[in-house]
């Protein structure tokens, strides 16, 4: 399974990037979330309201390196490195545009 995650306005898409569901353990610890998943807590929100929660799990991401590998998937579908890629897109197109919305399907 994989997601496809965007960041558009009225039709004017600025990000469409496809990751493995693999990577939601990782992506979900650097969030520091337990019984939250990623997916339901960025979908459908603005830019400009998940914006700092998603520059301090980067930052999360970057410092826990070593905890973060270890939920790395064992098939080795979704490693940290690629995710890292993806990680620092989103962040930056979601600073470029405060008001734009986040859909993932």
């Amino acid at each position: 399974m994989s997601y496809w995650i965007y960041i558009e306005n009225d039709n004017n898409e600025v990000f469409c990037e496809n990751i493995t569901s693999n990577v939601s353990g990782m992506i979900n610890a650097s969030f520091g979330f337990d019984d939250l998943h990623w997916v339901d807590v960025l979908n459908g929100k603005k830019c400009n309201q998940v914006n700092k929660a998603v520059k301090k799990a980067l930052s999360k991401f970057l410092y826990n390196k070593k905890e973060i590998e270890l939920l790395e998937a064992s098939n080795g579908w979704g490693t940290y490195d690629q995710l890292l890629g993806f990680f620092v897109r989103f962040s930056q197109k979601i600073n470029e545009n405060p008001r734009y919305k986040i859909l993932i399907h």
